[in-house]
C-alpha cells in the first residue's frame, strides 16, 4: 500500500473512533474556560487578547498565559455559542490532524511505510488520550503538540535539505506552541535529541544555535507568564509545599517520591490502559515504598533501552518521551500530581516505543498461519497484533460515552476515586444542576468531611442555594450567614437578600443592596432588588 492509502485509513479510524464523542455536553473544566468565562463568550475581546499590553502582563484574564488556546475557543463559540457539538467536533479534528502529522514524522525518521502508519494508529488508538480528546476545555493540550510536530517535521525537512534559511518557520510554530499550553517549552529538547541520536548530521555551531536560541525564547515564556500565571514563588519552585491540595506534597522525601511514583503510575496505564480515571488520587509516601521502586526501575530500563538498542528510531523516541514527560513528572509542583491529559504529548514517541514492545511480544508468538475459508490465510502474529489494536479501539470508544454529561463524567469517576474531595465536589455540583437538590447536599457534606478547607466557602454558597431551591429558606438563611461570615461576595448577598425580601424583612434587605451597590455602583442585580422592594413597600401601604 502506498502512504496516502495509509493516511485515509488513519483519517478514517479516528474518525470512526470519536465519532460518540461529537454528541457528549461538557464537563467542569469547560464550564470554567466556556460558560462561565465573560471573557471567552465576547469575540470582540480577540484585540485585547493580542494587544501589546496583554502580551506583557496577560494575568488580568483568566487563562490569559495562553492566548491561542483562548483564541480557538472564542472562534468556536462565535460559531457554536453554547453548543458543545461544534467544540467536540474542533478537538476530534486537531486529534486527527496530530496522528496525521505524527504518521509524516515517522516517514521522515526513514520508517516503513506500514510501521509509521501502526505506531501513529497507537496514538491515534491509546486510551490515555481520551481525556484530552473529550475534553473541550483541554484544548491547550492538543494545540501545543500540533504545533510541537509540525515544528518538529519542518526541523527536520529543513536539516536534511540543508535549507537553514528556513528556520523561521520553526520559531514561529515554537512561540505559537508555549502560546497554546507551556509544556511545549521542551521542544528544543526533542530538537537536541534529533541532532544527537542521527549523527550523520553534524551538530554544527549554527544548529545549536537556533536550539539555543529557541530554548531561551521558551524560557523567557516561562518567566514572564507560566511562573506568574500559577503564582509559584521562588521557595515554591525549589521546596514544594502544597498543603491544601487534595494530594499533598509537604517533604523533601514526598517531593521526590512524586517523580518515581507517577512515572510508575503512568507506565502502568500506558502499558495495560484499564480502570482510567478522569480525576486519581494519588497518596505520595512520605519515605521509598515499593512503588518508587517500580518508577525507579522504569527509568532504569529506558535508560539501558537508550544504550543498548541499534535502532536509532527508538533511542530518539525514548529520548524524546523522556524530554516530553519533564512538565508532567512534578519536578515543577503540580496541582493535578496525576491526569491522564498530561500524557498526550509524552505519547507522541510513547507510541513508538509500544510499538517496538508489542512487536517483540508478537515474536513470542507461534509462527504459523489460520486458514480461513474464502480469505486465505492469516498470520497468527498479525492476529496478535490486531487484536491488542481492537482492544485500545474498544477501550477508548467505550471511554467516550463517560464523557456525555457532568453527572454521567462524576458518577463514574466517583466509582475510581470514592475519597476523592474534588470529585464529590464536581458530582455535587452536576446534582444541582440538575434539580437534584437532596443529592447534591449530600455530596457536599462528603465533600467537606473528606477535606474540611477544600472550596468551604463555595461549598456554603451551593448548600445555601440547594436549601434555597428546595423552599427550606430558613436552612439556606443560615449557609447564607456563614458564607457571608468566611468570605463575603456578590452572590451570597444576592441570596440572602432574597430571603430577606421573603421574610418580610426589607429593611435589612434593602441595607445589604445598597451596601453591593456602594461598592459597584453599575451593579444592575442590586438595582433591581432594590426596585422590588420599593415596589413591595407600596404594596403594603
Amino acid at each position: 500500500m502506498k502512504l496516502k492509502h495509509y493516511l485515509i485509513l488513519l483519517i478514517l479510524a479516528v474518525s470512526v473512533l470519536y465519532s460518540n464523542s461529537l454528541f457528549n455536553g461538557f464537563t467542569s473544566e469547560d464550564y470554567y474556560l466556556i460558560i462561565s468565562n465573560d471573557f471567552v463568550s465576547s469575540w470582540s475581546n480577540v484585540k485585547i487578547l493580542f494587544c501589546r499590553d496583554n502580551l506583557i502582563s496577560p494575568f488580568s484574564i483568566r487563562n490569559g498565559a495562553r492566548p491561542i488556546t483562548l483564541f480557538s475557543l472564542m472562534s468556536d463559540f462565535r460559531t457554536w455559542k453554547y453548543r458543545p457539538f461544534g467544540f467536540h467536533l474542533s478537538n476530534v479534528m486537531i486529534h486527527m490532524l496530530n496522528t496525521v502529522l505524527l504518521l509524516f514524522l515517522f516517514r521522515l525518521l526513514e520508517m516503513r511505510p506500514e510501521q509509521s502508519f501502526i505506531a501513529a494508529l497507537i496514538y491515534a488508538f491509546h486510551p490515555i488520550n481520551g481525556e484530552a480528546v473529550n475534553v473541550p476545555g483541554f484544548r491547550g493540550d492538543l494545540l501545543s503538540v500540533m504545533f510541537m510536530l509540525a515544528g518538529l517535521v519542518w526541523f527536520i525537512y529543513m536539516v536534511r535539505r540543508k535549507a537553514y534559511i528556513l528556520a523561521a518557520p520553526v520559531i514561529a510554530v515554537y512561540l505559537l506552541a508555549i502560546a497554546s499550553k507551556e509544556t511545549a517549552i521542551i521542544l528544543p529538547l526533542v530538537l537536541f535529541a534529533y541532532m544527537a541520536v542521527f549523527g550523520r548530521f553534524k551538530v554544527d555551531k549554527y544548529k545549536m544555535a537556533g536550539i539555543v536560541l529557541l530554548m531561551a525564547l521558551g524560557i523567557f515564556y516561562m518567566i514572564c507568564f507560566w511562573l506568574q500565571r500559577y503564582s509559584y514563588d521562588i521557595y515554591r519552585v525549589i521546596f514544594v509545599n502544597l498543603k491544601t491540595d487534595v494530594t499533598p506534597l509537604t517533604s523533601v522525601s514526598s517531593y521526590i517520591n512524586a517523580f518515581f511514583v507517577t512515572l510508575y503510575h503512568y507506565s502502568r496505564y500506558i502499558l495495560f490502559p484499564f480502570g482510567l480515571n478522569y480525576d486519581y488520587q494519588i497518596s505520595i509516601p512520605m519515605y521509598f515504598s515499593l512503588r518508587t521502586l517500580a518508577g525507579t526501575a522504569v527509568l532504569a530500563a529506558l535508560a539501558a533501552a537508550v544504550f543498548r538498542t541499534k535502532d536509532k528510531v527508538l533511542r530518539f523516541c525514548i529520548l524524546s518521551f523522556c524530554a516530553c514527560y519533564l512538565p508532567a513528572s512534578n519536578l515543577l509542583p503540580l496541582f493535578n500530581v496525576v491526569a491522564d491529559r498530561y500524557m498526550y504529548m509524552p505519547m507522541l514517541f510513547g507510541s513508538y516505543i509500544l510499538y517496538v514492545i508489542g512487536k517483540k511480544l508478537c515474536a513470542l508468538v507461534p509462527a504459523g498461519e489460520l486458514r480461513i475459508k474464502g480469505s486465505g490465510r492469516v498470520n497468527y502474529r498479525f492476529l496478535a497484533a490486531l487484536f491488542v489494536l481492537s482492544v485500545y479501539f474498544g477501550v477508548s470508544f467505550n471511554r467516550n460515552f463517560i464523557y456525555a454529561d457532568m453527572l454521567t463524567l462524576y458518577s463514574h469517576t466517583l466509582k475510581g476515586s470514592p475519597g476523592n474531595p474534588r470529585v464529590r465536589y464536581n458530582l455535587a455540583i452536576a446534582y444541582k444542576e440538575r434539580d437534584m437538590y437532596d443529592k447534591s447536599i449530600e455530596e457536599f457534606n462528603k465533600t467537606i468531611e473528606l477535606h474540611p478547607i477544600y472550596k468551604r466557602d463555595k461549598i456554603w454558597q451551593l448548600i445555601a442555594e440547594n436549601y434555597q431551591g428546595m423552599g427550606q429558606y430558613g436552612r439556606a438563611k443560615e449557609y447564607y450567614i456563614k458564607t457571608l461570615l468566611l468570605n463575603p461576595k456578590k452572590e451570597t448577598f444576592y441570596g440572602l437578600a432574597a430571603i430577606l425580601i421573603r421574610e418580610g424583612n426589607l429593611s435589612g434587605s434593602e441595607m445589604l443592596l445598597e451596601n453591593l451597590l456602594m461598592s459597584d455602583p453599575a451593579d444592575r442585580t442590586a438595582r433591581a432588588g432594590l426596585e422590588l422592594i420599593e415596589q413591595k413597600r407600596k404594596e403594603k401601604n
